[in-house]
């Protein structure tokens, strides 16, 4: 279960990624995508405490939503060498 911290969270990330989606003038409808991808990208924890596990649960979760950026979600937290 998603802790209110965590949801406090979510919700900072999904400002965030708004935020910078407007500072690069992207369209309104990127800009908003942006936003639900930040506030999505930790829902894997409402299904397993898991820290490596949460980013592959949630994309799956999400999958079901239709959203654009789906896939996108299983990738945070994971930075290339």
């Amino acid at each position: 279960m998603i802790s209110e911290d965590r949801l406090r969270h979510m919700l900072g990330v999904a400002r965030r990624c708004e935020q910078l989606a407007q500072e690069q003038e992207l369209p309104t409808g990127l800009q908003r995508n942006m936003f639900i991808l930040g506030l999505l990208h930790d829902i894997g924890y409402e299904w397993t405490d898991d820290v490596k596990e949460h980013a592959l649960v949630g994309a799956i979760a999400s999958t079901g939503t239709n959203f654009k950026y789906s896939s996108e979600i299983s990738l945070h937290g994971k930075y290339a060498p």
